[in-house]
């Protein structure tokens, strides 16, 4: 399509769519003018019977109520007021009731609020500060025309007449008071005349200040099978403004006015498109004429393009199929197509390293023959329910016939069926070798039951917990080392490791955040708080756990109690202790003994040397002199041992000194065989 005859169907179309819409704004405008005249209408009914019921009530409350002069408020007569009220023909023709009348006396400034009548079927009570706030508010507008009425709280109309006052000679000298009535707008059929409004369905008269329905009515037997026209309007009065709603019943004549405008428009856009298809169809026709010869030669030379685009594609198919064989035959795993009997049509190479029979050799067996006896017929009856639609792929550990009859464990996966090109159905799967799989999760089993063994009859406690105190895990060691019942409720009630277990938490927690993961852990002794209060000590090795990145997962370790060990090793150093004290005693009790053994054994030594020297002359008998040198050697004798007893009290204090001499083991020995002769 070239530009000219775009331009020439888009004139048709837009001429015809301005056309059409001119016409339907002219009649869519005049059709809501007859609309809103008819809603005007009604809105002025509405306003003049409103405005009119309200005048009815000030006059029939103003001829109610007589011209009333006090010299003083005390002078009001209440019971004729009341009669009047009650006797008045004009409020029962006009179905008004006085709900209350009150005096507000004006006298001195002073103003208060006295009920003269109350009706005796009133719901509430007229509050005296909201009659009193009303008059101060419309006090100029009351003044000056002498009575004032409007509606108040959207329940009541309010009528306020002021009560003169005069002298002693009956002039008028101010304003004595006011009477104010109170009649129920709801109570009261004052607008009951707006149900005479033609056509209206439901009316609602508000008061716009305290959002309360003054009047209201729903009229079902006006509604009409073509809907309702919504009016929401504004009454102007004196004393405020009032709400109108209504919904008056939509005539046929009304519902075909607002039709008429839409379906022109649409008749006239159909027309048009009609009219620019038309067009368009006639010149396409001719234009199809001169496509189709076109065709015909482009045809020819597309087929013979094709002829030569499908033998490169035989080409490109037959190296794609031995491209696709390659890469199924050197899949590890087999590879096979079984007919729905279970006859083998196709195996890949993988076939005879996983069983040892001959690919050739198998084709046309039955697959279910290889298959494990206890399996076959399960098999079977999957493969089966897989044809039938009963069920869908699946996986089976199961044991095919090796060449050498042994029976090797492989899984079975049996994924989809398929149609070859001869529209018969093939069942495709295939099988993985699983017994090196197998070996491997029994290894694991095994490590994971010794593995259970070590946790559960473990003497030491063993546990996981998070750098934030979170118990992990427990072993049953760590829950009896504590106090704990059982491992499982220590995990329940232990929040915080650190502070609930550890007498001293922050110490804990600064020897954790230090530990370094690639040094070779230290044994920690920590002061341990048991379930029942108890303390213990407990000797801890402490690991942290890391992720892949570095990232602190929680820790791990074990504790044993070493309560016992810490007790004796306090016995043992008040052991020592006591030791030391005895040994010092002892070294001051041999200090003190060899002064006073030495002061008497040096006299012995001296006198029996004199002797021995025979200084004061020879000593006879002979007998004697060898009396004194004895008596000289044994006591030098008992001087060398308490020397050494000194010396071995230095010893044990640790006073230590190595003197090097030359001894005489021929004198040391004779000495000691003369001590030992009898005399």
């Amino acid at each position: 399509m070239n530009v000219k005859d775009k331009m020439v169907y888009v004139m048709i179309a837009l001429n015809g769519a301005i056309l059409t819409t001119a016409i339907f704004f002219i009649l869519y405008f005049l059709v809501n003018e007859t609309i809103a005249e008819e809603k005007q209408q009604i809105v002025n009914q509405s306003q003049k019977i409103i405005t009119t019921a309200l005048a009815d009530v000030d006059s029939t409350l103003v001829a109610m109520m007589p011209h009333i002069s006090l010299s003083k408020a005390q002078d009001i007569e209440k019971e004729k007021i009341q009669e009047s009220i009650r006797n008045s023909l004009s409020l029962d023709k006009r179905n008004i009731i006085v709900t209350s009348l009150h005096f507000v006396d004006n006298e001195e400034g002073n103003k208060k609020v006295e009920t003269i009548y109350q009706y005796q079927d009133a719901k509430s009570k007229t509050q005296p500060q909201n009659i009193l706030d009303y008059i101060d508010f419309n006090r100029a507008l009351i003044d000056s025309k002498g009575r004032y009425g409007g509606l108040i709280d959207g329940k009541n109309y309010i009528f306020i007449r002021v009560v003169p006052s005069k002298d002693s000679n009956g002039e008028i000298r101010g304003i004595s008071g006011y009477l104010v009535a109170y009649i129920s707008t709801r109570d009261s059929q004052i607008f009951a005349k707006l149900r005479d409004i033609p056509k209206v369905e439901q009316l609602v008269l508000g008061d716009t200040v305290s959002q309360e329905m003054i009047y209201g009515f729903n009229n079902s037997l006006k509604k009409s099978p073509y809907g309702a026209i919504a009016i929401k309007s504004m009454i102007p009065l004196s004393s405020g403004n009032l709400s109108l709603n209504i919904y008056y019943s939509k005539s046929l004549q009304t519902m075909l006015l607002n039709i008429a405008p839409w379906l022109l428009f649409f008749i006239g856009i159909g027309a048009t498109f009609a009219a620019t298809l038309f067009v368009k169809k006639s010149k396409e026709n001719a234009e199809a004429l001169i496509r189709i010869n076109n065709e015909m030669e482009k045809r020819n030379i597309d087929l013979g393009r094709e002829i030569n685009e499908r033998e490169r594609l035989n080409h490109v198919l037959r190296k794609a199929e031995r491209e696709n064989k390659a890469i199924i035959n050197a899949i590890s795993e087999v590879i096979f197509e079984i007919s729905l009997s279970g006859e083998i049509l196709f195996l890949n190479d993988s076939w005879e390293k996983l069983t040892g029979h001959k690919v050739a050799q198998s084709i046309g067996l039955n697959m279910f023959d290889l298959i494990h006896p206890k399996d076959e017929a399960e098999q079977r009856k999957a493969v089966s329910q897989l044809i039938k639609g009963l069920r869908p792929g699946y996986r089976v550990n199961t044991s095919l016939r090796e060449a050498n009859g042994k029976y090797h464990s492989v899984e079975m996966a049996v994924s989809m069926i398929r149609m070859d090109e001869n529209r018969n159905m093939r069942v495709v799967g295939s099988f993985s070798d699983t017994e090196e799989h197998e070996k491997a999760e029994w290894a694991l089993g095994e490590a994971e039951r010794k593995y259970k063994t070590i946790w559960e009859n473990s003497a030491s406690g063993i546990y996981q917990v998070t750098l934030e105190g979170a118990l992990l895990s427990a072993n049953p060691a760590m829950a009896y080392i504590f106090g704990y019942d059982n491992a499982d409720v220590m995990l329940r009630e232990v929040r915080n490791v650190h502070n609930e277990l550890y007498a001293t938490p922050s110490e804990r927690l600064k020897i954790i955040k230090n530990i370094d993961p690639n040094a070779i852990q230290d044994i920690f002794e920590f002061e341990a708080v048991r379930r029942d209060a108890s303390k213990i000590w407990i000797q801890e090795i402490i690991r942290p756990v890391l992720d892949e990145h570095g990232t602190l997962l929680y820790y791990e370790g074990s504790i044993e109690d070493i309560t016992k060990r810490k007790d004796a090793e306090m016995q043992l150093q008040e052991a020592k202790k006591e030791s030391d004290m005895a040994n010092r005693a002892k070294s001051e009790f041999l200090a003190n003994m060899s002064h006073e053994l030495r002061t008497p054994l040096n006299s012995i030594i001296g006198f029996s040397e004199i002797i021995r020297n025979q200084v004061f002359g020879p000593i006879e008998p002979q007998s004697y002199w060898e009396y004194a040198r004895d008596i000289h050697e044994s006591g030098k004798h008992l001087l060398s041992i308490i020397n050494q007893i000194l010396d071995i009290s230095k010893i044990d204090a640790g006073e230590r000194e190595l003197k090097e001499s030359r001894i005489d083991m021929k004198k040391l020995i004779q000495g000691t065989i003369d001590m030992q002769i009898q005399k």
